[in-house]
């Protein structure tokens, strides 16, 4: 009797024991595997976690950053260790969040405030460049004439020398009129040189404006 009592319990036994070992097996199998998560990037960048070892092992969570410092104590499974180094990492984001927050509002407000100074300097250059393309034109217009006016008298003086030697008893009045109009023809050209050098510099100062134009608006 007491014999076939120990069979049936070491049948049960028995198969508890596969029960078991079968919903362990279905477990580990459908549940999380804590091997891949033990060597997620985020995780392995900022803890360490160490296995004791021996015969009660424990696993140990100790941070990699902001000076170290062990995440709560031993504990006796590796899910618990990294599901208190990612509660831990969690809090971290959080603050480093919160901490951020402030300095991105002020960020972006700053942004603002140079898109509106871009803005209005980028105004002031088209208009400065709009003013400048006016002197350009009438220095130009300017160059122009007096070109033709000094080509005029240079006809002027080639005519009054033709007249002279047609009329020499008017020799000496001829000479003071041609020497007058050399020391014009003189003062016309030294002026046209000036206007000229002058047009060459506001052109250097409007080429010079455009390029930052075109900088500011690239940014």
């Amino acid at each position: 009797m007491t014999t076939t009592i120990a069979k049936a319990l070491a049948v049960a036994v028995c198969v508890l024991s596969l029960g078991f070992m079968g919903f362990a097996i279905a477990v580990y199998a459908g549940g999380k595997n804590w091997n891949t998560e033990l060597e997620a990037p985020d995780l392995a960048a900022k803890y360490q976690l160490t296995n004791s070892g021996g015969e009660n092992p424990t696993w140990s969570t100790t941070k990699l950053y902001g000076g170290g410092g062990a995440v709560g104590g031993g504990v006796a499974g590796l899910p618990q260790a990294l599901t208190a180094a990612r509660k831990d990492l969690q809090s971290y984001q959080s603050a480093e969040i919160n901490r951020l927050t402030p300095e991105i509002t002020k960020s972006e407000a700053e942004l603002v405030l140079i898109n509106k100074l871009n803005d209005a300097d980028i105004a002031a250059m088209k208009s400065r460049i709009a003013e400048l393309d006016q002197q350009a034109a009438a220095s130009e217009k300017e160059v122009a004439d007096l070109s033709n006016k000094l080509t005029q008298l240079m006809d002027t003086a080639a005519n009054t020398r033709k007249e002279a030697a047609r009329r020499r008893e008017d020799v000496a009045r001829l000479r003071v009129q041609i020497e007058l109009i050399r020391t014009d023809v003189y003062r016309l050209t030294e002026l046209k040189r000036t206007l000229t050098d002058r047009l060459v510099q506001l052109k250097i100062n409007n080429d010079s404006l455009r390029q930052r134009k075109e900088q500011l608006s690239s940014q």
